[in-house]
């Protein structure tokens, strides 16, 4: 996923229309300049992590590791970096649609939109989790570019299929946003395909540098669902500040990211609380 290059940020709390409208101008103004950056907030070498979490440990930062996943502090600068044990996808299990686009695919990576999480699913030809706390909150709209030349897509549902030099899938990520009173709520689900080459499990890893990490909370939902929730101040520009509340969780063969965000300064526990809610629906 290093390759993403935008995500809006009024799709981190709810804003205006005429601030949304805004805040998506200026943001793909400084996508160029940015484009550097936003890769380092992606995937990094496993190599990368283990010297993070050991400069940490060292350090005497906390680490947080809960069930099959691990949060730890990343560099110096605040950022936190996430590593899932996700195991992999078969690619029994996928469509013949998704197959066969990556067999013709003449990229390394493709974005389609979905006017909801269940048709994507059945596209994918996969189950990948029911949460009825989300089908009760309202639809929004979450937009992305593969590159810095390319118009932003937008669709209350974003899939975003990574592709093997060999012609066969090989990562999933399935995006959501959804808005309840003064909060959205984004959700962020990641599957690793097979590789038949590799006989082994993969996991998954990313680092957010953005962010400075301000602690993290071992959750368990009633229903056994372990999630670690990491609360971060990110920011994107001087106008532009959050706090964010972000639970990380594998359930089944998918890595979640679930986020609900504030300005800067405000409460967090509105957003919290809607969090835990939706946390407590997974099934």
């Amino acid at each position: 996923m290093e390759d993403k290059r935008l995500k809006r940020v009024f799709d981190q709390v709810k804003l205006s229309p005429e601030r949304e409208e805004t805040m998506l101008a200026d943001l793909l103004a400084e996508q160029k300049e940015d484009t550097m950056k936003q890769k380092n907030r992606r995937r990094i070498p496993a190599a990368a992590i283990a010297a993070a979490v050991l400069v940490a440990v060292l350090a005497g930062t906390a680490m947080a590791y809960f069930s099959r996943v691990t949060v730890a502090p990343y560099g110096d600068e605040g950022g936190y970096s996430v590593r899932a044990e996700t195991g992999n996808v078969p690619l029994s299990e996928l469509s013949e649609d998704v197959l066969q686009r990556a067999a013709e695919a003449s990229v390394s990576g493709e974005l389609l939109p979905f006017q909801s999480w269940e048709e994507a699913e059945e596209y994918l030809g996969l189950d990948i989790a029911d949460n009825a706390r989300l089908e009760q909150m309202e639809k929004s709209l979450r937009a992305m570019s593969l590159g810095e030349d390319d118009s932003p897509v937008l669709a209350p549902c974003l899939l975003l299929l990574w592709y093997y030099g060999s012609g066969r899938p090989d990562t999933i990520d399935l995006s959501a946003c959804y808005e309840e009173g003064d909060y959205a709520v984004n959700v962020e689900a990641v599957l690793l395909v097979e590789d038949p080459d590799f006989d082994r499990e993969r996991s998954y890893h990313f680092a957010n540098t953005a962010a400075e990490m301000a602690g993290a909370e071992q959750y368990v939902t009633p229903g056994g669902l372990e999630t670690t929730i990491v609360t971060s101040r990110e920011t994107f520009r001087k106008d532009a500040v959050f706090t964010k509340c972000e639970a990380e969780f594998v359930l089944g063969r998918a890595f979640f990211r679930v986020w609900s965000s504030v300005p800067d300064g405000d409460s967090v526990e509105g957003a919290e609380s809607l969090l835990k809610e939706v946390l407590d629906a997974y099934r």
